[in-house]
C-alpha cells in the first residue's frame, strides 16, 4: 500500500439529516421547526426536527422533499438507510377515527360506511360526513358512531343496508377467547 491511498471515510453519526419524499398536496403543510418522527428498521422510533422544505415539487411523483434532523446518539441511524418518517401537519378532534378505506361514495357523492350490530350480525349504512381525511384515516361526528363499534372494512363494496354478514374480525376474537385458559 503506498502513501496517499484512501482507506476508509471516517463519518460522524451524533447527528443525521433524513430525507423524505412528501406528497405535493401536504407539501405546503410542512414548516421547518416542526417535529417528525422516525421509525428506523428495526422499529424504534426517533424525533427530529423539519430543517429544510424545497420549494421544487417533482412533477412525474408529484411530491416534494424534505430534510430532517435527528439526534443520533445510539447509532441506530445509519447513511443509507431506509427509514419512514411522520410529520404532523394539522391536528382535528373529533369523535371517531375509521379507516380510511371503511369510506364508501355512493350515488351523488354521498359518502357512508357500514357499521355491524354485534347483536345480529347486521351491517347498516350510515351516511357520514368526515371532518378531516388523510391517506390513512377519516375523522368523524357523527351520533350514530362510537368508540370501540365495528366497521366493515374490507369486502364491503356490494354488502346492502341491513344485511347479514359473518365477520371474520369477530370471528377471530372468539377463536382466541376460546384459547385462553379459564
Amino acid at each position: 500500500m503506498s502513501s496517499g491511498t484512501k482507506l476508509g471515510t471516517l463519518v460522524n453519526d451524533a447527528t443525521v439529516r433524513v430525507h423524505f419524499d412528501v406528497l405535493e398536496a401536504e407539501l405546503a403543510k410542512v414548516e421547518t421547526g416542526m417535529i417528525a418522527d422516525i421509525f428506523t428498521p428495526t422499529k424504534k422510533v426517533m424525533q427530529g426536527t423539519v430543517t429544510a422544505v424545497s420549494p421544487v415539487v417533482d412533477t412525474k411523483t408529484k411530491t416534494g422533499k424534505v430534510v430532517v434532523t435527528v439526534q443520533n446518539p445510539n447509532g441506530w441511524l445509519r447513511s443509507g438507510m431506509t427509514v419512514e418518517g411522520r410529520i404532523q401537519v394539522q391536528k382535528q378532534t373529533g369523535k371517531v377515527r375509521v379507516p380510511r378505506e371503511a369510506i364508501l361514495t355512493r350515488a351523488g357523492n354521498r359518502t357512508l360506511l357500514f357499521k355491524l350490530n354485534s347483536q345480529n350480525d347486521e351491517v347498516q349504512w350510515i351516511y357520514v360526513d368526515p371532518i378531516a381525511v388523510n391517506s390513512e384515516y377519516a375523522l368523524i361526528n357523527n351520533p350514530e358512531l362510537a368508540p370501540g363499534d365495528t366497521v366493515a372494512v374490507g369486502n364491503h363494496f356490494a354488502l346492502s343496508h341491513l344485511q347479514i354478514v359473518e365477520p371474520k374480525m369477530q370471528l377471530l376474537q372468539q377463536e382466541e377467547r376460546q384459547e385462553i385458559p379459564q
